[in-house]
C-alpha cells in the first residue's frame, strides 16, 4: 500500500490544500516574473520594433489611442493594468453635452474617451507634471479631440505652488506633492507646480456645472476636496469617482477622514471591484485601497447603481 493510501481521509485532504496551495503560489510568481519581464524588456522592444506605434484602447464601448509613453501605457501592455471597470464605468456615466473634471488626468485614460463621449461637452484635465503633461498634451492631440481643456497644475485646498516629486521615467503615475509612501516609489527630483483649487478654477473659468469628478492624486484627495467645498455642497453635486487608500498618509490623515468630509455635504458610497466590476456597499474597511464612487441621491446616476447592487 502506498504512502498517500495509507492516510486518513481528512488528512490527505489537508494534503492535497498545501500542495495546491504551493502550487498557485509558484504559479502567481512565475506569472509575476514573466509580467516583469514583459514590462521591463518587452515593451522598449515592443516600440523599437513598431516605430513606437499607438496603442489601441477600448473603454465603454468607444475606442481611442494613446502613445507608448508613460507609466498607463506601459502597464495596461504588460498586463498589469486594473482600472477597465473604473474606466467604463465613468465613460459610462457621461452623456453627450456633460461636463468631466478629470484630477490626476497623467496621460488622458479617463479625459479621451470621456471627451469622444461629450462631444459637445467639455473636459478639464488637470496633470501638475512637465513631462508627464506633455504626454498628455501629445494623446490629445493623437486623437484630434478639441473638447479638453489642459490646465497644468495640481489642485488643493489653497492657492499657490508646491513641491512635486518625480519618480523614475515608467512611474509617473506615483508622482505626489505629499511625502512619497508608496512601496514602488522611486523618487529621483523634484519640481516646483503651481496649486489651486478646484472651487477657484471653476468661479474664474466660469462654469457653472460638473456632471463628473475623477480624482486620482496619489493621497491628496481630501486636500481636493477641502478645496471644492463650494461645488460639493451644491446640490447638483457631481458624481465623484476617487481612489480611497494608505497614500494619504503621506499627507497626514486617514482616509476615513475623506468619507467623514463627504458625508457632511450628503455623499453615499458604494465600490468598484477592480477584478470584477461589481458595484457594492463598503463594509467595514473595504472602503480602503478601493476606487470609491462618492454620489448624491439627487444625481441621475444614482438611481442606475442602485440597481446594478446584488
Amino acid at each position: 500500500m502506498s504512502g498517500f493510501a495509507a492516510l486518513p481521509s481528512n488528512e490527505l485532504v489537508k494534503l492535497g490544500r498545501r500542495i495546491g496551495r504551493s502550487v498557485l503560489f509558484r504559479a502567481r510568481a512565475l506569472l509575476g516574473w514573466a509580467r516583469l519581464l514583459k514590462r521591463n524588456a518587452g515593451f522598449p522592444l515592443r516600440n523599437l520594433l513598431l516605430g513606437n506605434r499607438p496603442i489601441a484602447v477600448r473603454a465603454g464601448g468607444l475606442g481611442f489611442v494613446l502613445a507608448p509613453e508613460g507609466s498607463v501605457p506601459l502597464e495596461m501592455w504588460s498586463g498589469r493594468y486594473f482600472e477597465r471597470y473604473e474606466l467604463d464605468f465613468a465613460v459610462n456615466c457621461l452623456q453627450p453635452g456633460m461636463t468631466f473634471v478629470d484630477i490626476g488626468a497623467n496621460v488622458g485614460l479617463f479625459s479621451i474617451p470621456a471627451a469622444k463621449k461629450l462631444q459637445r461637452g467639455n473636459v478639464y484635465a488637470f496633470e501638475p507634471a512637465s513631462s508627464t503633461f506633455q504626454l498628455l498634451i501629445n494623446n490629445v492631440r493623437l486623437n484630434q479631440l478639441d473638447n479638453v481643456h489642459l490646465v497644468r497644475s495640481a489642485l488643493g485646498d489653497y492657492r499657490g505652488e508646491a513641491v512635486l516629486h518625480l519618480n523614475v521615467p515608467g512611474k509617473d503615475g506615483l508622482n505626489t506633492i505629499g511625502r512619497p509612501t508608496h512601496d514602488c516609489s522611486e523618487v529621483v527630483g523634484t519640481e516646483r507646480v503651481p496649486v489651486t483649487t478646484l472651487d477657484a478654477f471653476l468661479q474664474s473659468s466660469g462654469i457653472a456645472h460638473v456632471d463628473l469628478l475623477k480624482v486620482d492624486v496619489e493621497g491628496a484627495e481630501l486636500l481636493v476636496f477641502r478645496g471644492a467645498a463650494e461645488l460639493l455642497a451644491r446640490p447638483d453635486a457631481p458624481l465623484i469617482l476617487y481612489e480611497s487608500g494608505f497614500l494619504s498618509k503621506g499627507f497626514g490623515y486617514h482616509p476615513v477622514e475623506t468619507i467623514w468630509f463627504l458625508e457632511r455635504y450628503g455623499f453615499s458610497f458604494f465600490v468598484i471591484d477592480s477584478y470584477t466590476g461589481k458595484i457594492s456597499v463598503p463594509r467595514g474597511d473595504g472602503a480602503y485601497g478601493a476606487v470609491l464612487i462618492a454620489v448624491k441621491p439627487a444625481h441621475p446616476s444614482y438611481p442606475a447603481i442602485i440597481g446594478t447592487l446584488s
